[in-house]
């Protein structure tokens, strides 16, 4: 239950989870002690609980350690999920890469089955929640929930079958916002942005492939026939315009 008695949403539970399943203590050493890292700043920061590290006290365990080891980031992921749920992503390049270092320390095959579990249905739950009635109020982009996916080499497949499982308005809408943010009638060349590029080539050609295919525009199509907000019905027609260049 979360506070005040009412029942967990689906995001959070699969937070509580992480904070569950990867519990353990702090690391003793990390991996960056041979790298010149700050042991001062280190100690100050282990001192700090788990749930109190901010989005700058993460960023600075993780990039300033260098090669992050698996003992390390199983340590901190709960805190991680915990702040792209707050849409606080932890990473100084973007928060596509912020769980990048799932993929760098060997994930799925190196990662046991409850933990691969958990974050599996991290992932499920926080595209959910980019695809609910919620969406522009604290969720990432659909596009940004993909590609942090496709850079933590997560199971992607699963996760594009189970955004086609949304409803017409919030997948149209999701998508046509995210047109918008590649830029609009102009994103001739499809979704494929920089952020993309350091995630393994099968996981940006399976999304683009993805957004490029006729069942998505007929969806959009649709949904723009049932939108009433004057605002979403340009987006949308906006949308549409940029998916049917990219088949010419």
């Amino acid at each position: 239950m979360g506070a005040g008695g009412e029942p967990l949403t689906p995001l959070r539970q699969a937070v509580e989870d992480a904070y569950s399943v990867f519990r353990c203590d702090p690391p003793q050493r990390w991996s960056g002690d041979n790298t010149g890292y700050d042991r001062e700043n280190w100690q100050r920061l282990s001192a700090v609980q788990l749930r109190e590290l901010t989005r700058f006290d993460t960023d600075h365990f993780l990039s300033e350690t260098g090669a992050v080891e698996r003992s390390e980031l199983r340590y901190i992921l709960p805190r991680m999920f915990d702040l792209i749920a707050q849409g606080e992503a932890p990473h100084v390049a973007g928060e596509e890469c912020s769980l990048s270092y799932l993929a760098e320390t060997g994930y799925p095959e190196k990662w046991t089955e409850p933990e691969r579990s958990a974050v599996e249905r991290f992932f499920a739950a926080l595209l959910d929640h980019c695809l609910s009635e919620r969406y522009f109020e604290d969720s990432p982009f659909l596009d940004v929930v993909l590609c942090m996916a496709g850079n933590a080499n997560a199971d992607l497949g699963a996760l594009l079958d189970r955004a086609d499982r949304a409803g017409d308005k919030w997948l149209a809408r999701a998508v046509a916002h995210d047109i918008d943010w590649i830029g609009g009638p102009d994103a001739a060349g499809g979704m494929r942005n920089a952020f993309w590029e350091s995630a393994a080539d099968a996981h940006a050609s399976a999304a683009e492939a993805w957004y490029r295919r006729p069942e998505l525009l007929a969806r959009m199509e649709r949904a723009f026939f049932a939108e009433t907000d004057p605002d979403w019905q340009q987006r949308l027609s906006d949308a549409i315009e940029a998916m049917r260049g990219w088949s010419r």
